[in-house]
């Protein structure tokens, strides 16, 4: 059991901007490959340098750095703060120095997340990015969410499915993302298609 094609459109364009490779790292950092190989390759360099900081750049915005420990990432934040015009953007936790969870990593268009749908079933990071596997998998997995919670729920748990009042919000916000997705895809199909 799965999703029509459109519902799927609309989530990975909610998850991934639709990029087959998309990797995000416990919500720190997020990159788009455009092979699967670039992909495994930024995985294995994070997964030397587990530790984060976002430096803002004067005129450029964030950028995020990793490092091998947290000592050389806290050089880092000091180097940057007697820099002009830099400085250095906290994380969702609040913290400058974030250690990244590297089984909270979402993987593929449909962003999998490696800790629930890979780690101790057996699954690789390259079996998330398979791109067969990475449809086929999100379209069975919500499919039993909106099976289970209804359909704008079902959708909203796809991306979290907590019970406190943050969650609730997130999936309803989630959730109108994905419709607006949904809403012009179908638009512009049903232009195409006159």
């Amino acid at each position: 059991m799965g999703l029509p094609d459109m519902s799927l459109v609309a989530l990975s364009a909610n998850e991934s901007t639709l990029s087959w490779y998309a990797l995000n790292f416990d919500d720190v950092a997020s990159f788009y490959p455009k092979t699967k190989a670039h992909a495994l390759k930024i995985i294995r360099s994070v997964s030397g340098r587990p530790y984060a900081v976002k430096i803002v750049k004067p005129n450029a915005g964030d950028e995020v750095y990793f490092f091998a420990t947290r000592q050389a990432a806290q050089r880092a934040v000091a180097k940057a703060r007697q820099l002009k015009g830099y400085s250095v953007a906290t994380h969702h936790d609040k913290t400058v120095v974030k250690k990244i969870d590297l089984l909270n990593t979402g993987l593929c268009a449909m962003q999998l997340n490696f800790r629930w749908q890979a780690h101790g079933q057996g699954r690789t990071a390259e079996d998330l990015l398979d791109r067969e596997f990475c449809i086929e998998h999100a379209s069975s997995f919500v499919a039993g969410l909106i099976q289970k919670h209804g359909f704008e729920k079902g959708i909203g748990c796809y991306y979290t499915c907590g019970n406190g009042p943050r969650a609730q919000q997130d999936r309803k916000e989630y959730f109108k993302r994905y419709k607006r997705h949904l809403d012009r895809l179908t638009s512009s199909s049903s232009i195409a298609q006159r």
